[in-house]
């Protein structure tokens, strides 16, 4: 999970899908398949803060993304998606 969520964290601070995809995994030939692959990660990561941000009364008018729920729950780096606990949701 701290892959994925470096992968999402990445993505929220480049400029754009493309570029994040480029740095994030060089090796793929074709542009269209790394979007694909880094598109899949940040939709997954989206919808389960979305489920986050708007079961915890805490997080309620954070906007789901990775960055922002981490400022609202006063975390850094990765750890938010591995293993949620009640200091990290904010208990």
């Amino acid at each position: 999970m701290a892959e994925v969520e470096h992968v999402v964290a990445v993505a929220e601070a480049a400029p754009s899908l493309a570029s994040a995809a480029r740095d994030l995994r060089p090796e793929l030939s074709d542009e269209r398949s790394a979007i694909r692959w880094l598109r899949r990660r940040v939709q997954a990561v989206r919808s389960a803060l979305t489920a986050l941000v708007t079961s915890v009364p805490e997080l309620f008018g954070t906007p789901a993304r990775l960055g922002a729920v981490r400022a609202r729950l006063g975390l850094q780096g990765s750890g938010l998606l591995a293993r949620p606990t009640p200091r990290t949701l904010g208990q």
